[in-house]
């Protein structure tokens, strides 16, 4: 599994069914928000909570291990 920026629909359906995160940033805080990508269509994904979202409203959207965190424990690595 590559890690990658999802940015296209392309890149979208090459990660069905894995882990993505996202950042979700207001004007004092961003947090990393998670869902498991079940389907694309025409620019939009739907996560396991069964909403679509624009993918282009998804900001950071990655399939990162672990959101890409900045100390990895050597186990999830």
């Amino acid at each position: 599994m590559s890690e990658i920026y999802i940015k296209t629909v392309a890149d979208a359906r090459a990660c069905i069914g894995q882990k993505v995160y996202w950042d979700d940033a207001g004007s004092r805080y961003v947090f990393l928000r998670s869902g498991i990508l079940e389907e694309v269509f025409r620019g939009n994904v739907r996560m396991g909570d069964g909403d679509y979202k624009r993918i282009k409203d998804l900001p950071g959207l990655r399939n990162f291990a672990m959101g890409g965190a900045w100390k990895r424990n050597k186990e999830a690595a």
